[in-house]
């Protein structure tokens, strides 16, 4: 395609864009903020899927088993093996265990997809739109959370966009005869990687092909059909044209061959895979794939009710209300036409958010291959307005005043809410409570948060002023700079792991018993939800019942008052089904050596205990009640069993 013909406005300055390599190291620094503030930020390691991802991950080095990944229960982790790879490989250089290790993954998948946005804006643009598209998507609202995060949807995303970066080159802006041959393998290698981090194939494949049909298939041309003499001939003709267009991306794409590839590479090791995991492995493929798509069979998936579009506009706040000015620009029947500027990226959008909203079990984190795209036509929209001027028509003007309001809209943010928390005692009880203190706040997010509101006004008055000049640039940077203080606020004080401070309560505690277990064995009752073991590097015998405990050689066991709570005790002596109970107290399994505050998640899981099992415990009928009369029936610790595989 003719860049020439896609925005013939936009490229009429590009002598004087800034370099490629200071726009990269720029964006580098921006991304390297937002995963700083993050990183600062609470730590959620113990929400949302982590646990399966880093668990995985530590369970290859304790087994030594790479191809077959089990989490901390002992359960094959769903996803396949790439993510847990990467976690594994980096624990066993550095032997490091910390939250930064678990999500390197994400950091570097983060790094790489915000070049590859920029450069695919530029490619289809200019450098000064690239800059600007890749910053507004690493300030994204919903990137405070994804872009420092333990799951495989950002290292997926990453992928994707890789394959579509290539397959532009392949289609939409073929390279020469002579480097196809890089862009091809590029490609594959890709979405042979893609399918190692999500979804076997399903996910990547979908997207992607998907995208470049939609992009291949609704160029203009169909006027030809529309003149035959009878519907039958119109729709013939109209066919054959979509077909050819289909084969076309067929054959550029290499598809037979790419095919082949990707069997060879997955083929021995979903093989591998099967012939260890047996039914489990099968019945997890079933779930993931089928039943997400379907949400049939026992037990399915499942997710949001909100509509896939509703999160589409709110996740990827501001990039997403800029895009939907692109579309103001822009009339409905040019936006899939191969001259618009916004075709190939709404085409992109529409290959995400149609097939998972079609799916069972849909989640906000499957739209974030799309951020990108939506940052893109958010940018372009910015520049197009720029270029304009005041000679402009009034519609462009109120567009223009769209674009500032969404500025002063995250300046005044940024000046309303640390106030409402920094005074939050002075103002009404209803609305302070709202405002309440989380858990933990260090000392410096306390002079951050104090110095956002003379921030904000800075910002508003730039904002305002640069708008009132038309120069909508300063509006979009201004933009990009507040939304920084947006995610610092959220993630610190307003964000749910923030305000129940359990995340760093559980690493504290981690952190204060690894010197003391050290190298023993130690067992662990009800706390895979809070993630303890993680800190530890390392995980303990899963134990379901006081027998487990005391047929094993642990020294010490880690649980909490929930798990506690839910510690049943069999009689040894051939009735299994005879339920005795014990006192619930931490003391009456053996010395408290350690304990947290008290943890609040989902549930109340009360205090964590980290505990030096005594050599007998010593069990009471459950018919009988807790006195110093009560009959105790000792159970002596045996030598541990043989099996201790999870």
């Amino acid at each position: 395609m003719d860049k020439s013909r896609t925005q013939p406005d936009l490229s009429s300055d590009a002598s004087r864009e800034p370099r490629s390599t200071l726009c990269i190291l720029l964006l580098l620094a921006l991304i390297a903020v937002v995963i700083g503030i993050a990183a600062h930020g609470p730590t959620n390691i113990y929400a949302y899927a982590q646990l399966w991802n880093v668990g995985s991950g530590i369970g290859m080095l304790e087994s030594g088993n790479w191809l077959l990944p089990r989490n901390q229960l002992g359960v094959f982790a769903r996803k396949p093996q790439l993510f847990p790879w990467i976690v594994a490989g980096i624990m066993k250089i550095t032997g490091v265990c910390e939250d930064v290790t678990f999500r390197m993954p994400t950091i570097l998948a983060s790094f790489g997809t915000g070049v590859l946005i920029f450069l695919l804006a530029r490619r289809w643009f200019n450098r000064r739109i690239g800059l600007m598209a890749a910053c507004l998507w690493a300030t994204g609202m919903h990137m405070s959370r994804i872009i420092y995060q333990a799951t495989t949807d950002m290292l997926l995303t990453f992928w994707i966009t890789l394959a579509i970066f290539c397959g532009d080159r392949l289609l939409f802006h073929p390279s020469g005869r002579s480097r196809r041959g890089r862009w091809l393998v590029t490609f594959w290698l890709a979405m042979i990687l893609a399918s190692l981090t999500k979804g076997w194939g399903i996910i990547n494949f979908t997207i992607v092909g998907f995208m470049f049909v939609l992009a291949a298939v609704l160029r203009p041309g169909f006027g030809a059909a529309g003149r035959a003499e009878t519907f039958a001939g119109r729709v013939l003709l109209a066919a054959r044209l979509i077909w050819r267009r289909f084969y076309k991306v067929v054959v550029r794409t290499r598809l037979g061959w790419g095919v082949l590839a990707y069997l060879a590479v997955l083929g021995p090791v979903l093989v591998g895979m099967l012939a260890q995991g047996g039914k489990e492995f099968a019945d997890d493929l079933y779930f993931e794939i089928w039943q997400r798509i379907t949400g049939v069979g026992q037990s399915p998936p499942s997710g949001s009710t909100v509509p896939a579009a509703i999160y589409l506009i709110y996740s990827p706040v501001p990039s997403s209300l800029l895009a939907l000015i692109s579309l103001a620009l822009v009339t409905p029947g040019r936006w899939f036409k191969r001259s618009s500027p916004i075709s190939l990226p709404l085409c992109w959008v529409l290959a995400v958010v149609i097939p998972f909203s079609l799916t069972h079990a849909f989640r906000p984190d499957y739209l974030l291959p799309s951020y990108g795209a939506l940052a893109i036509m958010g940018a372009w929209a910015v520049e197009y307005i720029a270029r304009q001027g005041r000679e402009a028509h009034r519609r462009l003007s109120l567009l223009r005043h769209a674009c500032a309001a969404i500025a002063v809209l995250i300046s005044l943010a940024i000046i309303v809410l640390p106030v409402m928390v920094l005074y939050r005692e002075e103002i009404p009880f209803a609305i302070g409570k709202a405002f309440r203190a989380p858990a933990y706040v260090a000392a410096e997010t306390w002079w951050v948060m104090a110095a956002l509101p003379p921030i904000g006004l800075v910002l508003l008055l730039l904002a305002v002023r640069s708008s009132l000049k038309w120069q909508l640039r300063r509006v979009a940077a201004v933009t990009i700079v507040g939304m920084l203080g947006v995610l610092f606020m959220y993630t610190h004080f307003f964000s749910r792991h923030a305000s129940s401070g359990v995340g760093e309560r559980m690493r504290q505690f981690a952190h204060e018993v690894r010197p003391i277990v050290g190298d023993d064995a130690f067992a662990a009752r009800r706390i895979e939800q809070l993630a303890t073991e993680l800190y530890l590097g390392r995980f303990g015998w899963r134990i379901e019942s006081v027998e487990q405990l005391n047929q094993t050689a642990c020294t010490w066991l880690i649980t909490c008052d929930y798990g506690l709570s839910t510690l049943p005790a069999r009689l040894l002596d051939g009735k299994p089904d005879a339920a005795w109970k014990i006192g619930h107290r931490p003391d009456e399994l053996g010395e408290v050596v350690r304990r947290s505050p008290p943890l609040k998640t989902d549930i109340d899981w009360g205090h964590m205990y980290l505990i030096r099992l005594k050599p007998t415990i010593e069990l009471l009928p459950a018919s009988q009640p807790a006195t110093s009369e009560s009959i105790s029936l000792p159970v002596s610790r045996s030598s541990p069993s043989s099996d201790r595989s999870e």
